[in-house]
């Protein structure tokens, strides 16, 4: 499969509005304007929502599924959001170039690329190389409407959907973090998830699509990064803020391991 030349595709069908399939066309739902739309979520920000009070109480439900992020999606209510695994310098990450991870992926399926890749998402890129670090920063981009219009495999669906999406790069272990001793970055890494859950709760995101998260190209452990998860969603019962958390980790042969490792760690919470 050319991932460029989908890629290329993509950015065409969102220039133009619409995308055809069997000669017929489909016009995109949602405007420019709001393909366009993002939040720009400020470490201060961040850093005040650890206090914030939690009211919301909601069902809790935690499931491990064997399918990409927006697959998921397609299957919760609204007040969804998907994590997209960020890369914390690059919006897409290798996009553009044919790359394939899962950032990658979602931009390839979506309208996404044009929100976090537009002049008032530059900001998160530009403080992370002004500010290079192992852990990078607390900076996050929420995209409020993204319109998915391909299915897991690239193709093009008649039912294009609306969902949300949180970018947020974890800590790079083949690039800048590759030196941090384990003793360090685990606590940061829970700080991260804390952070990204509180963002998504601050927002009054009630289902959310996380994954194994740092788990590919990153170089985290999956079975370390599932306990960390499990630690703050059931022990510090986090859970209990939405309705639905779904961890969507295709179980393809590279990814396989992944689910694995999440399923062992969350089974007993899924019964």
């Amino acid at each position: 499969m050319n991932f460029g030349k989908i890629a290329k595709e993509t950015l065409k069908i969102v220039n133009q509005g619409y995308y055809e399939i069997d000669h017929k066309a489909h016009s995109l739902k949602l405007s420019r304007d709001e393909i366009d739309e993002v939040i720009v979520v400020k470490p201060e920000l961040v850093r005040e929502l650890s206090e914030e009070a939690r009211e919301y109480e909601g069902e809790g439900v935690i499931e491990v599924v064997g399918k990409d992020s927006f697959e998921a999606a397609r299957s919760l209510k609204d007040d969804t959001i998907v994590l997209n695994f960020a890369n914390a310098l690059n919006p897409g990450g290798g996009f553009l170039k044919g790359a394939n991870a899962q950032e990658e992926a979602l931009c390839r399926h979506s309208t996404l690329f044009f929100s976090i890749g537009n002049k008032k998402a530059s900001e998160m890129y530009h403080y992370n190389f002004e500010n290079l670090n192992g852990f990078d920063s607390e900076y996050m981009l929420v995209s409020p409407r993204v319109e998915v219009f391909r299915d897991a495999q690239g193709v093009l669906v008649e039912d294009s959907f609306i969902t949300s999406v949180i970018s947020y790069a974890a800590p790079n272990l083949n690039g800048r973090a590759g030196h941090i001793s384990k003793r360090y970055l685990m606590p940061i890494m829970k700080i991260k998830i804390r952070d990204l859950l509180n963002v998504c709760i601050h927002f009054n995101y009630r289902n959310v699509v996380l994954g194994a998260w740092g788990c590919g190209a990153f170089g985290h452990d999956a079975k370390e990064v599932a306990k960390m998860f499990y630690s703050i969603l059931v022990e510090e019962e986090y859970r209990n803020h939405f309705d639905q958390v779904v961890f969507a980790i295709p179980t393809f042969s590279s990814s396989r391991k992944n689910y694995e490792a999440f399923e062992e760690v969350f089974h007993q919470t899924q019964l």
